[in-house]
């Protein structure tokens, strides 16, 4: 397909720097959220002799509960935070969020298993509403000429974040003779659990600081729908160029009226016009999470040394494995501009199938084999990245694009991003369990099937939508005049304010597009 050349954006704000080092600040929201995702993949083993719960039978459920408890208090906490933000704004909120976090790291301090879980709990919370502010936040802040910078730290924070986990698990303990990979670990010093899990409160420390004294202020958007038109007046002379002032306040009344004008209600997003749409965004991101992914995120460590029978090498690859998730989640972009969205999830998840099915045979043909061999060992975790590789790729952002596209309404997009952490949560519990009691080949086959699932349903139930208006997309889901309605209710006419145009509809859809809350990859 040949894509037209896009003209080069104007410039109409004062400093590029600037804005991206507000945006980095606020980035680390993102940070911890990643961080929250990876930080339990190494430290298992040490928490687990710390907690005491490493002779219990049920070590393999206490893991999974310790795990799960994020992505459970993130499917509650990316539910509430629209609410919120209509009450209290979005710098407000993300000062609660880090007070919160500073204060949680203290928490983490107590060596006992329960507090730890409502800790991990109250973190997913934090984790949730950071999930859907940052990205909010980022795109208010920039300036359409730098909005593709921005965007990329955010999702780029994310797997840095979870990376950062990774490498601070490194110091943990990691020998190949459980006994004395069982005295190391009783021996280790207790400070340094304490210290990773205590490290991403440094982060809510650093960004806390920056909005209490550096972004003193809220978003010019936000203040606009409150009707404070001069105080964002002021923020908006302080980014752009005095010329381009009239403009940019145009556009943020426009917007604000638009946003004023949507009836964006559960009980629409519920009816039977909408429902279908609501339910293919939903599926969308069940597929995406039981193709097994973020129990690669989770439990790589564990994965790997199944699968090789060292543990060393499992860490150093899990390593490995969270800079692939980082690298590739950057090059999404070049494969989204270039082919459709449904082709793009359809070969993603028969991609995703395929290495499954590969490395769950592997592990079958070792399955056996107390000494692993170096060639069966690069097989498999080179079969491992490949699956990676092609989420990353595919499944992983462009589920998000793809949703927006046919989602115009927030609490749809909010609701679908509910049901992605509802999956990873039951990720998180199940795997360690599964494992113990089938084995990592049927893990894999299982993830296999779903992928398989997903492959059909795609090519039988979604509708491509790269390349069109978002016009022509709700036409695709609209068959009958009433659905026509039903949307047509989604822009009720706000008390004492005017009709806007499709043109303003379609600037909101756009606008929503880029408030997607971004789960893990």
């Amino acid at each position: 397909m040949n894509i037209e050349k896009q003209p080069k954006l104007v410039k109409k704000h004062k400093s590029t720097p600037k804005i991206i080092l507000q945006a980095f600040f606020v980035c680390l929201g993102a940070f911890y959220f990643g961080y929250a995702l990876g930080e339990l993949n190494m430290a298992l083993e040490k928490l687990g002799i710390a907690y005491d719960i490493d002779d219990s039978d049920y070590t393999d459920i206490y893991e999974g509960m310790l795990t799960s408890a994020v992505p459970l208090g993130a499917c509650f906490g990316c539910l509430i935070c629209g609410a919120l933000l209509k009450i209290v704004g979005r710098r407000t909120l993300m000062i609660f969020c880090d007070t919160f976090g500073l204060a949680l790291g203290f928490l983490f301090l107590v060596k006992n298993f329960w507090t730890a879980c409502v800790g991990r709990l109250i973190m997913g919370l934090l984790v949730g509403f950071n999930s859907t502010i940052v990205p909010l936040y980022i795109r208010e802040i920039s300036p359409v000429s730098v909005s593709g910078i921005t965007g990329i730290l955010n999702q780029g924070n994310i797997n840095i974040g979870i990376l950062a986990g990774y490498l601070l698990g490194l110091n943990f303990p990691m020998s190949n003779d459980e006994d004395k990979q069982q005295e190391e670990l009783e021996n280790q010093s207790d400070s340094w659990w304490r210290f990773v899990l205590f490290f991403p409160s440094i982060m809510c420390a650093l960004r806390l600081a920056a909005l209490l004294f550096i972004y003193r202020q809220e978003t010019p958007q936000y203040l606009m729908l409150k009707d404070k038109k001069q105080e964002a007046q002021k923020i908006v002379e302080k980014t752009y160029k005095p010329e381009f002032v009239p403009e940019i306040m145009l556009d943020l009344e426009a917007e604000t009226q638009t946003k004023l004008n949507q009836n964006d209600s559960w009980s629409l997003i519920f009816s039977k016009k909408y429902r279908g749409r609501l339910f293919l965004g939903s599926m969308m991101q069940i597929f995406q999470q039981l193709s097994g992914i973020n129990a690669i995120v989770f439990y790589s460590s564990k994965i790997f040394e199944d699968s090789t029978g060292d543990k060393k090498v499992a860490n150093y690859m899990t390593i490995v494995s969270g800079i692939l998730l980082m690298v590739f989640s950057f090059s999404a972009s070049i494969f989204s501009k270039k082919y459709g969205r449904k082709t793009i999830l359809a070969l993603g998840n028969f991609g995703l199938m395929f290495f499954l099915i590969i490395v769950g045979i592997c592990a079958i043909i070792t399955r056996d084999t107390e000494d692993i061999s170096t060639a069966w060992a690069v097989v498999i975790i080179g079969l491992i990245f490949l699956y990676e590789i092609v989420f990353s790729l595919s499944l992983g952002p462009i589920v998000w694009i793809y949703n927006a596209d046919f989602l115009n309404s927030e609490k749809a997009l909010g609701f679908c991003t509910a049901v992605n952490w509802a999956c990873a949560f039951i990720i998180g519990l199940i795997i360690p369990t599964l494992i113990s009691a089938i084995k990592i080949y049927s893990v894999f086959f299982i993830f296999a099937a779903i992928a398989f699932l997903g492959f059909l349903y795609t090519l039988a139930f979604a509708k491509e939508t790269f390349g069109l208006t978002q016009k022509q997309i709700l036409a695709l889901f609209i068959s009958d005049s009433k659905q026509v309605s039903d949307d047509n209710q989604m822009q009720k006419p706000h008390k004492n304010s005017k009709q806007p145009s499709s043109t303003d509809n379609e600037n909101l859809d756009e606008n929503l597009s880029h408030q997607i809350p971004q789960p893990a990859e």
